[in-house]
C-alpha cells in the first residue's frame, strides 16, 4: 500500500514536523516515507532542508535512517551541515553519525570576545572536504572526519578571547571535540597551516607558514607536532627539521633531529644552521642551536663555523660559545680558530675573544681578541682566513694576515706564511 500526497504536504509526529511538495507513504505509521521538492523536516532541535528526503526506520530498537539529497543542509543553534547528498542515523530522537558524501561542509558556530571589555560574538569554523562524517555519543559531537582535499579554518580562543584564526589543510583531517570545543586536530598527507595572530590579544608579532607530513595539533592543551619533513616560517625566519614541536602556550618551538634530518634555520638570505637541537621563541624572536654549525661566503671564500651553542637575537646577530672558524671543508680541519665567544654580524665583521689559532688540533698562536670580516667584496677590515697545504717546503699555512682599510681611499694589507720546516716568512 502507498499513499500519495501533492501539493504543499505538511505531516504532523509528536516531536518532527514535515513540510514539502510531494510525500510518498509506505505505511500508515510513518515508519517509511519519501518526500520530495522544497523539504522542510523539523526533528528535534534540527532543521533539515533538501530536494528529496528518504525515510526508514529500520528495526524495533528505533534505528532511523535519514537520507536527503540535492542541496541538503542540516542546521542547528551551534552548527550548519552542507552537501549534496547526507545520511542521517538516528537512535530513536538522537543523532548518532551524519556522513557528508560530496561536496561536504561544516558551519561549527562559538562564542568569543574581540577585546576583554567587549561582549560576546558568534565565531565561526569552517571545516570543508569531499566527504565528512560526524559521529556523535549520547546526543554529544564526538569528532568530525574529513577524508579528501581537506580543510579546516578555526578561531584559537584563549580564556574566551580570540587570539588568531588558524587555517590547515591535507589529505585528511580528524578533529576531536570535548563537549562543544575542539580537543585535538590531526591532519596527514600534505599537512600545512597558517595562523594569524589577532593582533590586540597575541604575543605573536607575523604570520606562521607551517607544514608537514603529518601535524598533530593539540588544542585544548595548546601545544604540535610537526613530523616527519617538517617547515616552519616565522617573519624572516626559516626553520626546518624532522620534526618541530610547538607550544602555543609560551610560544615557543623545539626543532628536533628525526629520521637523520637534522634542525635547520636561517634568514630569508643567509646560509642555514645545522645542529641537533634548535629551540626558538616567537615573541622575543631568539633562537639557540646545540653542536650547530654552518657557512658563509662562496668558492675560495666559503668560511666554516661550528659552536657548542649558537644564539641568535631578532636583529640576526648571532653569539657563538666554544666556537670554531676556518676555511677548511673538511670534517676534520688542518686549521681552525677557536674561541670561547664568538660574534657574528652578517655583512660586517666576526669578533672573537680570546682567539687560538690551531693547525691539526694543536695550539699555535693566541691572542685577545680578533676580528674578522663577514662580507664578500667589500673593503672591510680584519683577519685573512689562510689556506692550508703540502708542497717541498713542508706542511705550510699561506697567506695568514691582517686587512686594514679605515676609510674608502686607504688600506693595508699584511700577510705572512708559516712552513712546519722553515718556520715564518713575511
Amino acid at each position: 500500500l502507498k499513499i500519495y500526497l501533492k501539493g504543499d504536504v505538511r505531516m504532523y509526529d509528536i516531536t518532527d514536523s514535515l513540510f514539502c511538495d510531494e510525500l510518498i507513504l509506505y505505511d500508515q505509521k510513518l515508519k517509511k516515507f519519501t518526500a520530495i521538492g522544497n523539504i522542510n523536516f523539523y526533528k528535534n532541535s534540527q532543521h533539515i532542508q533538501s530536494e528529496k528526503l528518504k525515510y526508514i526506520t529500520l528495526d524495533t530498537l528505533k534505528n532511523i535512517q535519514v537520507d536527503i539529497m540535492g542541496k541538503a543542509m542540516i542546521k542547528d543553534s551551534l552548527r550548519i551541515v552542507k552537501g549534496d547528498s547526507i545520511a542521517i542515523s538516528y537512535y530513536d530522537t538522537l543523532i548518532k553519525n551524519i556522513s557528508i558524501k560530496k561536496h561536504a561542509e561544516v558551519y561549527n558556530y562559538r562564542y568569543a570576545k574581540i577585546d576583554t571589555n567587549g561582549e560576546k560574538q558568534i565565531f565561526e569554523d569552517l571545516m570543508q572536504s569531499k566527504k565528512i562524517t560526524i559521529d556523535f555519543k549520547d546526543d554529544v559531537l564526538e569528532y568530525i572526519e574529513l577524508d579528501g582535499m581537506a580543510r579546516a579554518k578555526f578561531n584559537v580562543i584563549k580564556d574566551t578571547l580570540i587570539n588568531g584564526l588558524n587555517t590547515l589543510s591535507g589529505d585528511s583531517i580528524l578533529i576531536y571535540f570535548d563537549g562543544e570545543n575542539i580537543e585535538n586536530m590531526y591532519i596527514k598527507g600534505g599537512a600545512r597551516g597558517h595562523f594569524k595572530p589577532e593582533k590586540n590579544n597575541s604575543e605573536i608579532e607575523f604570520e606562521i607558514e607551517y607544514n608537514a607530513d603529518q601535524i598533530n595539533y593539540f588544542v585544548s592543551d595548546e601545544y604540535s607536532y610537526l613530523i616527519d619533513n617538517a617547515n616552519l616560517i616565522y617573519g624572516e625566519t626559516l626553520l626546518n627539521a624532522g620534526e618541530i614541536y610547538a607550544d602555543w602556550k609560551k610560544n615557543y618551538l623545539e626543532a628536533r633531529i628525526k629520521d637523520d634530518v637534522y634542525p635547520s634555520v636561517s634568514g630569508m638570505s643567509d646560509n642555514p644552521t645545522y645542529g641537533e637541537l634548535l629551540i626558538y621563541d616567537l615573541v622575543s624572536k631568539k633562537g639557540k642551536m646545540i653542536q650547530g654549525e654552518t657557512q658563509y661566503g662562496q668558492g675560495t671564500n666559503t668560511m666554516y663555523y661550528k659552536g657548542n651553542k649558537i644564539y641568535r637575537n631578532d636583529n640576526l646577530i648571532y653569539h657563538i660559545s666554544n666556537s670554531i672558524l676556518t676555511s677548511c671543508d673538511n670534517d676534520n680541519p688542518h686549521y681552525f680558530f677557536k674561541s670561547k665567544k664568538m660574534k657574528m654580524i652578517p655583512d660586517q665583521h666576526i669578533y672573537a675573544k680570546p682567539m687560538t689559532l690551531y693547525i691539526h688540533d694543536y695550539p699555535l698562536l693566541t691572542i685577545p681578541f680578533a676580528i674578522f670580516p663577514n662580507k664578500a667584496g667589500d673593503r672591510i677590515s680584519g683577519w685573512i682566513m689562510p689556506s692550508f697545504g703540502n708542497n717541498s717546503k713542508g706542511t705550510y699555512l699561506n697567506d695568514l694576515g691582517y686587512y686594514y682599510a679605515p676609510n674608502e681611499f686607504i688600506d693595508n694589507l699584511f700577510l705572512l706564511d708559516i712552513y712546519d720546516r722553515y718556520g715564518v716568512q713575511y
